[in-house]
């Protein structure tokens, strides 16, 4: 059952990013927690790096951020494993491959991010959501 709601809501994310990256405004905004959407992320969730910010969508109640980088899907989840679990999370579902897919760290009882990558016209689109 969990797995089900976690393929449902990734395919949620899908779609809701692509939408969101289709409409509304292009204009670049700078990665950083200086960033007034960023403002409240947590000091123990890692920004991916390299990246740019494009917006935030919500879905269920949580906050789903939208970033845009070039590369393989692959090695930004790696480069964003390393820098996560270096805070604490542990990886508690895989679904990556070389085109894309979703995991999910947990710290605790009370922390989860979900991290989704996936190519849309040669751009890496990731979404994190976390609480």
């Amino acid at each position: 059952m969990a797995n089900k709601r976690n393929i449902l809501l990734l395919i949620s994310l899908v779609m809701l990013s692509f939408i969101f990256s289709s409409c509304g405004n292009k204009e670049e905004q700078n990665l950083s927690v200086t960033n007034p959407y960023l403002a409240d992320w947590p000091p123990d969730v890692p920004l991916p790096p390299a990246t740019q910010f494009t917006g935030i969508t919500q879905l269920e109640g949580n906050n789903n951020y939208n970033f845009q980088a070039t590369g393989k899907p692959v090695r930004i989840y790696q480069v964003y494993k390393g820098l996560i679990e270096k805070n604490g999370f542990l990886e508690r579902s895989n679904s990556m491959n070389e085109n894309g897919g979703q995991v999910i760290w947990e710290k605790g009882m009370n922390r989860r991010v979900i991290f989704s990558v996936y190519v849309d016209k040669q751009v890496c689109v990731i979404t994190i959501v976390r609480n």
